[in-house]
C-alpha cells in the first residue's frame, strides 16, 4: 500500500510517467530491466537500554527492524525503486516509543511502524547528471543539517525532486526541493510526516590541494514545527594532508549563519562554528574538535532536519539546541584492526564531551561514550555487530543519563 503521504510519486502519477514515456513500451526489455534488478533486504535487531535520572523507572526495548525493496536495472536511462520500511517490538517494550502511551517510561524512539520507506523514478540520460522524483533518503554532507537519522529503526525519509550533476569536473551540485518530512516518529504518529516547502542548495568542489570545499544555502519551511523554519548558508572544509611513514593529518572546519523564515515566530540571526583536527596512523585514530551553536537566549541555532544522535554525544541530551546555545569540546581516539579472523574489520572508539552554555547560564556537563563494531562477511552478506555505551554526566540543571545499545544488522 502506498503511502497517503506520497504526493510525489503515487501509483497514478508513475502511470502517467511510463504512458509518455515512449521508450518504457518495449515490454522484453522492461523485463530484462526487472529480471536484472537488485534484490533489497536491511535487518537490524537491536536490545536498548535508558537509566535516566528524571525517571524511577528504566527503559528497555529489544526491536526488529526489517526494509525490503527492490531497484530495477537501468532501463532507457531510468531507475525505479521501492522499499518498505518494517519495525516491530519483540515484547520487551517497557519503553515511551513516543506512540505508545508509557510515559512513566525514558524514550526510545523505535515505535512499532509499517510503511513505505522510499519509492523514487530516477532518470539518468543527461551526462553524468540524475534526476529522481519520489520518497528519497538525503544524507547531505556529514548530515550535520540534512540526514536520515540512519541510526533509529525508523528513519528519517522526503518526498522531493532531486537534480544532481557532475558535468563539471570535481564539481557536485544538488538541488533538492522538499514537500514532506516523513520522520522517524513511524506511520502511527500525528507527527510522524510534517508537510514543508523546502529547497536546499548543495555545492562542492573536490580537486583542491588542502580537500574538499563545500557551500550551502538550505531554506525550511517547516509546517507543525514553525519554530523549527529557517535560512541558512554555510561553507565547510574538510582534507587530510600525508605526513609520511602511513602518518596523516586531519582536519575540517566550516561556518554557517542561520536567521528565520517564513512562518517561523521567532526572530533571530545566529551562527554555527566547527573545526576539528587530528592524526590518523596504523589504525589508530585520535581528534580533537570544538563545535557551537549559538544562542541568544530566547532561542538557539536550529537543525530540524539533521542526523542528530551523530553529535553532541550518543545520549541524545541535545537534540534541540538550548536557548543558551551550546559548546562542545570533544576528543575522540580509536583503533581500527584489519580482518580479524571471523570478525572482518574489529573497530574501537571513545568519545568526551565537554558541553557548556555559549550565550550564558549554567553549566550543561559532560559525556563519555564509547563503541565496538564488527563487520564479518557471512555466506556473503553483510552482518553488522556494534555494542554502544554512553554516560552523560548532567549539572545542576540536566539530569544523568546511561544508554546501553546491542545491535545484530543483516543486509544484501
Amino acid at each position: 500500500m502506498v503511502s497517503p503521504g506520497l504526493k510525489l510519486l503515487t501509483p497514478r502519477a508513475l502511470v502517467l510517467i511510463f504512458s509518455f514515456t515512449p521508450a518504457l513500451a518495449d515490454e522484453d526489455n522492461l523485463s530484462d530491466a526487472i529480471k536484472n534488478g537488485d534484490f533489497i533486504f536491511d535487518g537490524r535487531l537491536r536490545y536498548e537500554n535508558v537509566d535516566a535520572g528524571n525517571f524511577v523507572n528504566n527503559a528497555d526495548g529489544l526491536t526488529f527492524r526489517a526494509r525490503i525493496g527492490f531497484q530495477t536495472a537501468k532501463f532507457k536511462n531510468f531507475v525505479f525503486l521501492v522499499e518498505g520500511d518494517f519495525t516491530q517490538d519483540l515484547g520487551v517494550n517497557n519503553f515511551n516509543s513516543t506512540v505508545n502511551g508509557k510515559a512513566t517510561f525514558p524514550v526510545i524512539a523505535d515505535p512499532n511502524s509499517v510503511r513505505l520507506n522510499r519509492m523514487s523514478l530516477g532518470f539518468t540520460g543527461i551526462k553524468k547528471t540524475t534526476v529522481s522524483v519520489g520518497r528519497h533518503r538525503l544524507i547531505l554532507d556529514n548530515a550535520r543539517f540534512v540526514g536520515n537519522v540512519g541510526f533509529r529503526q525508523n528513519e528519517q525519509t522526503f518526498d522531493s525532486v532531486l537534480f544532481q550533476t557532475k558535468v563539471i569536473d570535481g564539481v557536485t551540485l544538488t538541488y533538492v526541493y522538499v514537500i514532506q518530512i516523513n520522520r522517524l516518529n513511524g506511520s502511527k504518529s500525528v507527527v510522524g510526516q510534517l508537510d514543508t516547502n523546502t529547497h536546499l542548495f548543495n555545492i562542492s568542489y573536490d580537486k583542491l590541494p588542502i580537500g574538499k570545499l563545500t557551500g550551502y544555502t538550505y531554506f525550511m519551511n517547516v509546517d507543525g514545527i514553525a519554530a523549527a523554519s529557517n535560512q541558512t548558508y554555510g561553507i565547510r572544509l574538510t582534507g587530510d594532508q600525508n605526513l609520511g611513514k602511513g602518518v596523516k593529518f586531519l582536519y575540517s572546519a566550516g561556518f554557517a549563519h542561520q536567521k528565520n523564515y517564513k512562518n517561523n515566530p521567532n526572530s533571530y540571526s545566529e551562527g554555527f562554528f566547527e573545526i576539528e583536527g587530528g592524526l590518523s596512523a596504523n589504525g589508530f585514530v585520535g581528534k580533537v574538535g570544538y563545535e557551537v551553536l549559538k544562542g541568544n537566549g530566547v532561542v538557539g541555532f536550529q537543525t530540524p532536519l539533521a542526523t542528530l544522535h551523530k553529535f553532541q554525544g550518543f545520549a541524545d541530551v541535545f537534540l534541540t539546541t538550548p536557548a543558551t546555545g551550546i559548546e562542545d569540546l570533544y576528543f575522540v581516539a580509536g583503533y581500527t584492526a584489519k580482518e580479524v579472523k571471523g570478525l572482518g574489520d574489529v573497530s574501537f572508539t571513545i568519545w568526551y564531551h565537554d558541553f557548556s552554555p555559549q550565550f550564558s547560564g549554567a553549566d550543561l556537563g559532560e559525556e563519555i561514550d564509547f563503541r565496538i563494531t564488527a563487520k564479518p562477511t557471512i555466506a556473503k552478506k553483510k552482518v553488522h555487530l556494534e555494542f554502544k555505551f554512553a554516560k552523560f554526566q548532567g549539572s545542576s540543571i540536566l539530569p544523568d543519563i546511561r544508554k546501553i545499545w546491542v545491535t545484530l544488522g543483516l543486509a544484501f
